[in-house]
């Protein structure tokens, strides 16, 4: 015999319904009736249920997740599960302890076959919050959408964890400045956990609110050191010398001497992504704001050892540093290159160096490939390393190629 359903899966089960019946495609005037053409409920008790008002009688919820041809059953076990992966998954998002996150993972693929509407829902975010996190996973456009609906409505903290996973999408993928900002009421709600916090510095700092930012991040490392984590103080790091380099440079060479001892002292103990991806924010300080080649060059063959497929996402910061300070880049990185998986931009390089192309085929792929795909999808930092290409170019020919030159540059004047 089912068991009661609690008031708290009615707030977030009536939810529930409206999403997946939107998903469905299935109107309200259609949901009020089964599948064989009886009556359920009015359209107005639909409507109060799915905005989250609680309606006593059990059978109305049990018949319209049926109508969704699904199922539900209170699960005791699956509950006592949530709490328990809420609070590990918590804690994981502080820690960011490798070892912790792969047996989260397991943990949460044990749950794959379970199939109660509901249950199945929490599980799958759970999945999609964690593999995001690992870069396992980029959220599809309507999966985000849906997200950002559950969170409204799910209790605290799976919404916590539901807010950080899309606040992160709107800042990694969307990268709408206003999208991001949409978020803030939510996450001053919420911060008192701490990977909120961290995302309150992101908006802090992509919207060059300095003064707001440094209150922050001073009471986020205090609360990190307190605590020694470890993995988040380096994520916390690497991140500050990127705001620092925008808005407080002359504090930018000791911020970045500390990230560089922390990782190289706590080596063996840092998530092997932290530390690489710390590696990258580093380079390319080194690269796009001190403008230190060398330095820039030695540390993305260090991070290009540790985990070559950043090859995909920097490799073209590091081969123009190459070409900046005038040495040749490692023939050992450019014949591991996969140019299925480069990009327009990458390519360029590989055919520079490892099919010796003549200037006239480069300057042809500049003027074709290369311009193409930096109107479509160009920003600053890849137009000037272009613009540094066609100046390396042109000094052995300038007259020749000073028009394609021209033409080339007037597209982002």
């Amino acid at each position: 015999m089912l068991k009661t359903i609690s008031r708290e899966n009615k707030r977030a089960l009536g939810s529930l319904i409206r999403l997946e019946r939107i998903k469905a495609g299935i109107t309200r005037e259609q949901m009020i009736f089964d599948n064989q053409g009886k009556s359920i409920c009015s359209i107005s008790t639909l409507y109060r249920l799915e905005k989250g008002d609680v309606i006593q009688d059990d059978i109305i919820y049990l018949e319209l997740i049926k109508r969704l041809n699904k199922v539900y059953e209170n699960n005791g076990f699956l509950d006592n599960a949530i709490s328990d992966l809420n609070d590990k998954l918590m804690n994981y998002f502080e820690t960011l302890n490798a070892a912790e996150a792969d047996c989260l993972l397991a943990y949460i693929k044990s749950f794959n076959k379970v199939k109660s509407f509901y249950y199945q829902q929490i599980f799958a975010g759970y999945l999609d919050i964690l593999c995001v996190n690992l870069n396992q996973k980029k959220l599809t456009s309507e999966e985000y959408e849906y997200y950002k609906k559950m969170m409204v409505f799910m209790p605290e903290p799976y919404n916590v964890l539901l807010l950080h996973l899309c606040f992160c999408y709107a800042n990694n993928y969307n990268q709408d400045i206003s999208e991001m900002h949409s978020y803030e009421a939510l996450l001053t709600k919420y911060q008192n956990y701490l990977i909120i916090q961290v995302d309150i510095l992101i908006l802090l700092k992509c919207e060059h609110r300095l003064f707001e930012y440094q209150k922050v991040h001073s009471e986020v490392l205090k609360e990190i050191d307190k605590r020694n984590l470890i993995n988040q103080k380096c994520k916390v790091l690497s991140f500050h010398v990127g705001a620092i380099a925008i808005m407080q440079k002359l504090d930018l060479n000791r911020v970045l001497n500390e990230l560089e001892q922390l990782i190289f002292k706590e080596k063996q103990f840092l998530n092997p992504v932290i530390y690489n991806n710390t590696l990258v924010a580093l380079a390319m300080i080194y690269y796009v704001d001190i403008k230190d080649y060398n330095k820039a060059t030695a540390l993305f063959e260090k991070l290009l050892i540790e985990d070559f497929t950043k090859i995909y996402s920097s490799g073209i910061y590091y081969f123009s540093s190459c070409d900046l300070i005038n040495i040749k880049p490692s023939p050992e990185i450019i014949n591991r290159i996969d140019t299925n998986h480069a990009s327009v931009y990458l390519q360029y390089f590989y055919y520079k160096y490892s099919k010796n192309l003549s200037l006239p085929d480069l300057i042809h792929y500049l003027k074709t490939k290369v311009l193409d795909e930096l109107k479509k999808n160009g920003n600053q930092l890849k137009i000037s390393v272009f613009k540094s290409q066609w100046n390396l170019l042109i000094s052995e020919n300038t007259k020749k190629y000073y028009k394609d030159y021209y033409r080339f540059i007037k597209n982002f004047e």
